[in-house]
């Protein structure tokens, strides 16, 4: 009887801890169906020309393998292929699927863990590192990566290393030459799906010299894997041609402050919203991580070090991609470094010192008894507090940012959506609508025949001008000033206002398109997003409490002469631009 109260209360804890680590990914996909927007994203949009090529047979290895920017991303493609050939283009599945890469990612640390463990240890420390470590896998600073189906490669790549990682310390039923190989092979798909996934070959380093055997072996092993190393360099390097939009390779030795304040900065933004807590935390972190390596490189031959060396090679990782970006991106200036893509490397910094400090806080509390309290209660306890403060801090930025991502990129589907209307013209203007997806619209235009051929995106076609109906759709604001002809010139902008509905629609308009004339195209827009009560108001209804919208309509695209400026209103289910109330009559010379 006792026995078995005792296992159903195991059981209670085990699914109440099962519950505990659920929520950050819960959190994850509860933030991916709020703000993801399923539109190709700037990247993204470079692939269109690699999937028409699947699309008519052409397709070969050199399509999977040639380089993109910088990088050679051979494995992200052919997830893209799969991903995409499977589900004619719903971008959600590439999101989700990096969100399934991360929860492997955080089983394998999670079963490190497991293997680690230093007998002894106080169950409470061991789950609240374990809890911390998943709350950071999972952040939310990491938005960008979260909304952005393209990036991929960065969760992919993190796999790649902790699975490395894991295949040597925990397959021991295997022989130490078949891990060397299988962990090789996680390298050579971390080092062909972005450039940094080459550093996992040099992290590796500490965990290879670990497995088991005579120096001499453990030397020949350390001589393959450098030749592993070296041979995917020179594959990865072939043929290849430098950005020619990246800063001087050389800043960081010219500019060596601004380089360390953007190597603190890259390394603290996990954790730290701002530019001055980023670089405080970046010192702690770099600090704690010198300490644990010089701890360890000291007492080489101790327990403790073993069972560290699996996390000083995640950290190694992180923190060689650190530098590296630093060398590469320093020249952008240091607000550069607190890009959110950058965070999902250098999550796996902070969780590595997490584990290091549930090891060594283990280690001493055994040896140092007469500070039971101090190692397995105060110390957590503050390291709970530091870190809840920062995590709920950086994810409440991380959703402020979302809600503006998400904004921009339903402008610019509408815009996808209606870019064979778009004027040439709008390319140029500063608020072009396409550039919230991609800087080009008539290269978007091209790439959004080709979805549309491979069969991946259907766009209306026969979309008719409506200038009258029963309802009211809107107007144009109408002053007394511009009653009447207004007369401006070529390099003037005219200002514009108004309100624009769908009746009795759920969801409401995004944008006004203006146009001239009786010209079937736009040459500017508006967003509609502006409170108006009395619209609200007059018509009885909360959904156009946000119908307003006003804009600056630049006149150099227009002819000269008299021409007469419309606004139109898009119903996309009615396959109609309806025009709205009121026009404006101008004169340019």
């Amino acid at each position: 009887m006792v026995i078995n109260n005792v296992l159903i209360k195991k059981k209670h804890a085990n699914f109440i801890l099962g519950l505990v680590y659920l929520i950050p990914v819960l959190l994850v996909f509860w933030f991916m169906n709020a703000f993801y927007v399923n539109v190709p994203y700037w990247d993204e949009w470079s692939l269109v020309p690699f999937f028409e090529t699947i699309a008519n047979g052409s397709v070969n290895f050199e399509d999977f393998f040639t380089q993109h920017n910088e990088h050679r991303i051979l494995f992200p493609r052919i997830i893209f292929a799969a991903l995409s050939f499977a589900s004619n283009l719903n971008l959600y599945l590439h999101i989700f699927f990096s969100l399934f890469i991360v929860v492997i990612t955080f089983l394998s640390i999670h079963k490190l863990t497991v293997i680690d463990r230093i007998k002894g240890e106080k169950k409470f420390l061991y789950i609240l590192f374990n809890v911390l470590s998943c709350f950071l896998l999972f952040s939310l600073i990491q938005y960008e990566n979260w909304l952005w189906g393209f990036q991929v490669a960065w969760f992919l790549i993190n796999a790649c290393v902790v699975i490395s990682v894991l295949i040597i310390v925990a397959a021991r039923n295997l022989s130490a030459n078949i891990r060397l190989l299988l962990s090789g092979l996680c390298c050579i798909v971390a080092s062909f799906s972005s450039a940094h996934g080459l550093l996992s070959w040099l992290a590796l380093i500490p965990s290879v010299l670990s497995l088991e055997g005579n120096t001499n072996r453990r030397i020949a092993r350390l001589g393959v894997w450098i030749t592993l190393f070296m041979v995917c360099f020179v594959i990865y390097t072939y043929g290849y041609q430098k950005p020619g939009h990246h800063p001087d390779t050389l800043f960081f030795l010219k500019n060596p402050l601004i380089s360390g304040r953007y190597l603190l900065t890259i390394i603290g933004y996990p954790l730290g919203k701002t530019l001055f807590l980023s670089q405080a935390i970046g010192f702690l972190i770099l600090l704690s991580f010198l300490f644990f390596n010089l701890y360890c490189l000291k007492n080489y031959k101790s327990k403790l070090t073993l069972h560290a060396i699996p996390w000083l090679s995640i950290g190694w990782f992180a923190a060689l991609f650190a530098a590296m970006t630093t060398v590469g991106r320093s020249g952008f200036g240091v607000e550069q470094a607190m890009a959110s893509r950058y965070t999902s490397v250098l999550i796996l910094l902070s969780v590595s010192i997490l584990q290091l400090y549930r090891l060594f806080l283990s280690h001493h509390h055994i040896e140092n008894t007469k500070n039971n309290k101090l190692y397995s209660r105060i110390i957590p306890i503050f390291l709970i507090s530091i870190f809840v403060t920062f995590f709920l801090s950086t994810n409440i930025h991380a959703i402020s940012e979302a809600k503006q991502i998400s904004v921009s990129r339903r402008f610019g589907k509408t815009c996808l959506e209606l870019v064979e209307f778009l004027d040439k013209s709008i390319d140029n203007a500063s608020n072009n609508c396409i550039n919230y997806i991609y800087p080009n619209t008539e290269h978007l235009k091209d790439y959004a025949n080709k979805l549309e051929e491979i069969g991946f995106r259907e766009f209306p076609e026969n979309i008719v001008f409506q200038e009258q109906t029963l309802e009211t759709h809107g107007y144009i604001d109408i002053t007394g000033k511009t009653k009447s002809i207004m007369e401006l010139y070529k390099s003037d902008t005219l200002q514009m206002a108004g309100w624009a509905i769908l009746p009795k629609r759920t969801q409401q308009p995004k944008l006004v398109f203006i146009s001239y004339d009786d010209e079937h195209s736009f040459f500017a827009y508006a967003i509609i997003k502006l409170d108006r009560p009395d619209v609200e108001k007059a018509l009885k209804s909360s959904l156009y409490r946000k119908s307003g919208w006003e804009t600056s309509v630049p006149l150099k695209n227009i002819p000269l002469g008299e021409h007469t400026i419309h606004a139109w209103v898009y119903g996309r289910e009615l396959k109609k631009f309806i025009k709205l109330n009121n026009e404006i009559n101008v004169k340019i010379s």
